[in-house]
C-alpha cells in the first residue's frame, strides 16, 4: 500500500488527510483511544503509516485533530442556533424558552446531518473519563467550556427560580444524561439489557424525545428546602 499525496486525489475525492481523520473517528470510537492502533486506522483509510506521520506527526496529534474536528462541528452548530434565537428575541420576537435552550443543547446529537459524529464524539469523551488525558482536557477548554458558560447565562434568564448552585447541578446532570443517552444509541445498549429488549436505543428520535422530557422536568422542578 503506497503513500498517496493530496495532489494525486481527484477534486471530488477525499484527500488522504481527510480519509485518515474519517477512519480514526470510527476506530477510536470502536476501540477507544488507547487501544486503537495506527495500523487499524491506516488500513481503513487506505494509506500507510508514513501518511499519518507526514500529516499529523504522531498518534496524539491525530487524536487531537479528530476530536477537534468533531467538537468544532457540534459547537459551531449550537452557537449558530443560539445566535439565531438571541437575534430573534433582540428583534422583538419570541423570547428564548427553556425548551428551546434544551433543544439547542441536544439538537446536534439528534440532527441527521450531525448525529453520527456527535455520537462518536460522546463515546470518545466517555472513554476518556476512565483515563483522563491532556488531549480531552484541551478539547473541553477550547470548545465545550465556552459554550457551557454561554448556556448557563441563558438558563439563568429562563429558569430564574433556580439558585446558582441548583442551576450548576442541573447543567452538570444534563451533560451526564446526554453523554449516556446519546452514546448508548446506535447499537446494543444498556437500556436493552435492563428492559429485556423491550426498549431499543436504535430509535434515536424516540430516545431524544425521552431525553428532552427528562431534562425539562429536571430544570422546571425547584429543589426542596433542606430540613434542619
Amino acid at each position: 500500500m503506497s503513500f498517496v499525496s493530496d495532489s494525486a486525489e481527484g477534486a471530488d475525492q477525499p484527500t488522504p488527510r481527510d480519509r485518515i481523520l474519517d477512519a480514526a473517528e470510527r476506530v477510536f470510537a470502536d476501540q477507544g483511544i488507547e487501544q486503537a492502533s495506527l495500523r487499524q486506522i491506516t488500513t481503513l483509510a487506505g494509506v500507510n503509516v508514513a501518511a499519518v506521520n507526514y500529516y499529523y506527526g504522531s498518534k496524539e496529534q491525530l487524536v487531537f485533530a479528530v476530536l477537534d474536528r468533531m467538537a468544532e462541528r457540534i459547537n459551531d452548530r449550537r452557537h449558530k442556533l443560539l445566535d439565531q434565537a438571541e437575534e430573534r428575541a433582540a428583534g422583538g420576537g419570541a423570547q428564548i424558552t427553556l425548551e428551546e435552550v434544551i433543544d439547542i443543547f441536544i439538537e446536534p446529537y439528534a440532527f441527521p446531518g450531525t448525529r453520527n459524529y456527535g455520537r462518536l464524539l460522546l463515546k470518545l469523551i466517555l472513554n476518556s473519563r476512565t483515563a483522563p488525558n491532556e488531549v480531552t482536557n484541551q478539547l473541553l477548554s477550547k470548545h465545550f467550556n465556552p459554550f457551557a458558560a454561554r448556556v448557563v447565562q441563558v438558563l439563568k434568564t429562563v429558569v430564574p427560580h433556580l439558585t446558582e448552585a441548583d442551576l450548576a447541578w442541573r447543567y452538570f446532570f444534563m451533560i451526564g444524561a446526554v453523554l449516556l443517552g446519546v452514546s448508548d444509541s446506535g447499537g446494543v445498549g444498556r437500556i436493552q439489557y435492563v428492559t429485556r429488549e423491550h426498549v431499543s436505543p436504535d430509535n434515536v428520535d424516540h430516545m431524544m424525545q425521552q431525553l428532552k422530557a427528562f431534562l425539562l422536568g429536571g430544570f422546571r422542578e425547584a429543589a426542596a428546602p433542606r430540613k434542619g
